[in-house]
């Protein structure tokens, strides 16, 4: 059982101390997201509304920005293989930056040891960077949990292996963290630039599965919250967006330098597992697809996003598996499935966000969320099996949820049951997508992605905003 923060101690929060855990030198969107931590300030509407003015674009309220909480990145840890190569890569890019301060930590290796970003930092010494770097990436995060007064952030956009690692060997301190985490794939049917169409085995769990079940299931402050395909696959910088961030100051300069180094050599090495996402992009016009700036996001705020409530478990291949609600394996986590499609739900997504201190839900928030779900017997399980509510996180954010029929074959137990839509009980007819799970095929019907939300645009107004700013 968790011990929660004094309640003091949340209430005298001005900032929300984080700690990212990055495969940084693989795929480029952690320098992106690296960057985003880095702008983020306690007020940011200033540049945000000198960007959407200069660019004429809609206009982004007060309630539309990312710092409705300001993140205070105080560790990078490393995550996969090469944590040397990474640690070049993150502390030349915090050295440009003008935030060599931060310290860096080497985390627990796991398989993947390619980055087509190495070369870029290569000569980087790390005994002369200013922040320090430690060999103990996992005792570095727990110091920063062990001395913190407000709950923590944890940022996974790497394999989990840090997390995991954090919750075996310091289990007495993570109730103090929450997670926010890049990965997740529970979406059928999105063709990804480069080919794949979803469902695909997300590259961080897919890494080290072990642990990506083992961080769903510790005890943290709250459940994991996921930026996963659905949301994420749609987060790209293009037009005239792109046009500002070439325009933009020191922090983007930085970026596109960076973005080019990975492009180049990602092009040139067939081997690469960023080749072919590479041979898709044009620099001149277009950002990659930025997953793991969602992830930090969600960290900050719920603006934006609509979330679901879903119990997940990673199968032995890193694919996403949605498991009835009742049945003991995995573990509930909170994902982003959808954009708000309005001002109107954007706005409540960022009141939201505000009355529960910014993603990060205080103990006793989650004691009375259980409560009244409870009592109003939201997982509601009929004689034959069926589901009929996947929760949401706020009613306000609900959206019609169609019945979904448990499905087990007569060898499986009730703990390895997963969900799908029966023949008699098919997806909506204008849908296109749906949850799905390995084992048992689509699990429920989401929204079409043929038009661009209003949230998404939101997003990605004041995501331009912080990089041009920061």
């Amino acid at each position: 059982m968790s011990v929660p923060l004094e309640p003091q101690a949340q209430m005298d929060c001005l900032t929300t101390p984080a700690i990212l855990s990055t495969d940084v030198g693989t795929f480029i969107d952690d320098s992106f997201a690296i960057a985003l931590l880095l702008a983020q300030k306690p007020k940011s509407l200033n540049s945000a509304r000198a960007f959407n003015s200069r660019q004429k674009l809609s206009g982004v309220s007060d309630e539309h920005t990312f710092s409705a909480r300001q993140l205070d990145l105080q560790l990078l840890v490393t995550a996969g293989g090469s944590p040397l190569a990474r640690a070049r890569v993150a502390a030349r890019f915090l050295t440009r930056s003008g935030h060599a301060n931060i310290p860096i930590g080497l985390g627990a290796p796991s398989t993947n040891r390619s980055g087509a970003l190495f070369n870029w930092a290569e000569e980087f010494d790390l005994s002369s960077y200013a922040g320090g770097v430690t060999s103990d990436g996992v005792g570095a995060m727990a110091s920063v949990l062990s001395r913190a007064r407000c709950p923590v952030a944890l940022i996974e956009i790497g394999p989990h292996t840090n997390a995991h690692a954090l919750a075996a060997r310091f289990p007495q301190l993570v109730h103090k963290a929450a997670v926010f985490a890049m990965g997740g794939s529970v979406v059928k049917g999105i063709r990804l630039p480069w080919g794949p169409v979803t469902p695909v085995a997300t590259t961080n769990e897919r890494e080290d599965v072990a642990s990506a079940n083992a961080m769903l299931r510790a005890n943290w402050l709250q459940p994991t919250q996921w930026a996963p395909v659905a949301t994420s696959h749609e987060v790209k910088i293009d037009g005239h967006r792109w046009r500002a961030v070439v325009e933009g100051g020191a922090l983007a300069q930085l970026l596109r330098e960076c973005y080019v180094a990975w492009w180049n050599a990602s092009r040139l090495d067939s081997t690469s597992i960023t080749h072919s996402e590479a041979l898709a992009l044009d620099p001149l016009t277009e950002s990659a697809v930025l997953w793991d700036v969602e992830a930090v996001h969600l960290a900050a705020s719920s603006s934006f996003l609509q979330f679901r409530r879903l119990r997940v478990q990673f199968d032995s291949l890193g694919y996403t598996q949605v498991v009835a609600p009742k049945v003991r394996s995995g573990a509930e986590a909170d994902f982003a499935l959808s954009w708000t499609t309005s001002a109107g739900e954007s706005a409540a997504a960022a009141t939201q966000a505000e009355s529960e201190q910014v993603g990060i839900v205080t103990t006793a928030a989650m004691r009375t969320r259980a409560a009244a779900a409870s009592e109003r017997n939201e997982w509601n399980f009929d004689g034959g099996g069926t589901a009929t509510a996947i929760k949401a996180l706020s009613p306000s954010l609900m959206s019609p949820t169609p019945v979904l029929q448990s499905s087990r074959s007569p060898t499986q137990s009730s703990s390895s049951s997963t969900l799908s839509i029966s023949a008699s009980n098919p997806p909506p007819p204008h849908t296109s997508h749906h949850l799905w799970s390995r084992t048992s095929g689509a699990a429920f019907a989401t929204t079409d992605q043929g038009q661009r939300p209003q949230g998404l645009h939101d997003f990605l107004d004041s995501l331009v905003a912080a990089l041009v700013g920061g």
